[in-house]
């Protein structure tokens, strides 16, 4: 049968049965003719982040001598290796620096990146990244936070870091702002939060029945223990991501 007859076909079958088949055809008479060119057209949806600058087989280098023990003692087996990408979310901040000799406030922007699993702090850059359109070579772990909430988290934090008069409870909160990418004698104002995909080498390691996770950062090309270490305490959903 060709196309035409089968097209046709379908269309008596669906008279008969009361459904409305909505083509162009059928559309364009309620929203018109630049309306159905615009939904012909769309371009489909592209996922935005930043660039893979580590090779898989650099990536796995880094993970064979962290896991590779000493002397042959302690080597782990790796069951589980691979690239990935983890939805972060991108913070806007004006920093401000703060001290005891600081006589006219000095600001300054910066970017603040943050994963969208257990909110842990990745990085913090001097320009605001691109959103440029990125190859998923790799899966992409499940979102667990919304957008907002680590840029919630740190408004906290520095809320009750401003409001707090004890010095050992503004050092509290003053390694909580150091922890999530605040930098030594400043303090920000948080502005808006950016939805990217960040790119990593994800590698599950086993020793003696115990695992654990490896994050290779592929952006800035190096191995981040604090993110293994972060990643470690979700490693179900990491496993639920990548591996099912």
């Amino acid at each position: 049968m060709s196309l035409n007859g089968a097209r046709a076909g379908a269309t008596t079958l669906a008279r008969e049965l009361g459904v409305i088949l909505w083509g162009p055809d059928e559309i364009e008479p309620h929203l018109g003719k630049t309306s159905i060119r615009g939904l012909q057209n769309r371009p489909m949806v592209e996922e935005v982040g930043f660039p893979r600058l580590l090779a898989n087989d650099d990536a796995r280098v880094l993970i064979d001598k962290q896991t590779a023990g000493r002397f042959g003692i302690g080597k782990e087996q790796v069951v589980w290796s691979g690239e990935a990408w983890l939805p972060v979310s991108v913070v806007q901040l004006t920093l401000r620096k703060i001290g005891p000799f600081q006589r006219k406030a000095a600001t300054s922007q910066a970017w603040c990146v943050y994963d969208l699993i257990g909110g842990a702090f990745v990085a913090r850059l001097d320009e605001e990244p691109e959103r440029t359109p990125v190859e998923l070579d790799g899966p992409r772990l499940e979102l667990v936070q919304k957008l907002t909430e680590p840029a919630k988290a740190l408004q906290k934090t520095i809320d009750r870091w401003d409001k707090v008069t004890s010095d050992s409870a503004r050092e509290k909160y003053r390694s909580e702002m150091s922890r999530l990418g605040i930098p030594d004698w400043h303090t920000a104002t948080v502005g808006t939060s950016t939805p990217f995909l960040y790119p990593v080498h994800f590698a599950i390691a086993n020793r003696n029945g115990s695992e654990r996770v490896l994050v290779v950062d592929a952006f800035r090309r190096r191995l981040d223990d604090e993110l293994s270490i972060e990643f470690s305490k979700h490693i179900a959903t990491v496993r639920h991501s990548i591996v099912s």
